[in-house]
Order: structure tokens, then C-alpha cells, then sequence
């Protein structure tokens, strides 16, 4: 994998962002990326890329992924999110707030 050196995540800060595939590092603009449903922030080209990566790296680090996320929603004052229905819950909320800002 080109974003790899010795089996260590070695991301531009653009993958990070989700504008890059965090196994091969192909943008988005090349391909629709998927999250991982789990944490929510690793994104891949393919399901090819997505297994390589779990079996090399993002299985030791998704764990702490999620923690993180769940720091980070503490910090915004919002309960943590264990499941893709509530993200998608407090997604759709989210939208409806900025509509009646509009």
C-alpha cells in the first residue's frame, strides 16, 4: 500500500480529512469513499483497500477511533454515539436545526 511503511499509518493529512483512501491514498475525486462503520473516520476506495487495512493497521487502532470520537462529542456537550442509527439520528436533527435557521 502506498500510504504504508513498515505496516504504520503514514496518512497525509488529507486522508485524515476523508479526501484520500487511508489504504492506497486514491482521492475522492477518483472514488466514492466509504467510512468504516465503526469509527466512523477511516475511508476507502474499495473493499479491497478496507480489508488490507484492518488486517495491517486499522484493526489495532479503531478502538482508539472511537474513543476519541466519543471525546470529542463530550467536549461538544453531546452524548457519545454507539450506533450508525443514532449518528444518522443526530445527523437528520442537525439538518433540520439549519433549516429553520434558513
Amino acid at each position: 500500500s502506498h500510504c504504508m511503511s513498515d505496516n504504520q499509518p503514514n496518512l497525509p493529512s488529507v486522508a485524515i480529512t476523508g479526501e484520500l483512501c487511508w489504504s492506497c491514498c486514491s482521492s475522492k475525486t477518483r472514488h466514492k469513499l466509504q467510512k468504516c462503520s465503526k469509527c466512523r473516520r477511516a475511508c476507502y476506495c474499495c473493499g479491497e483497500c478496507q480489508k488490507e487495512d484492518w488486517r495491517t493497521v486499522h484493526k489495532k487502532v479503531c478502538a482508539a477511533l472511537c474513543y476519541i470520537n466519543e471525546m470529542d462529542a463530550t467536549k461538544r456537550g453531546e452524548a457519545p454515539l454507539h450506533s450508525w442509527q443514532e449518528y444518522r439520528a443526530q445527523q437528520f436533527e442537525r439538518l433540520k436545526e439549519l433549516e429553520m435557521k434558513i
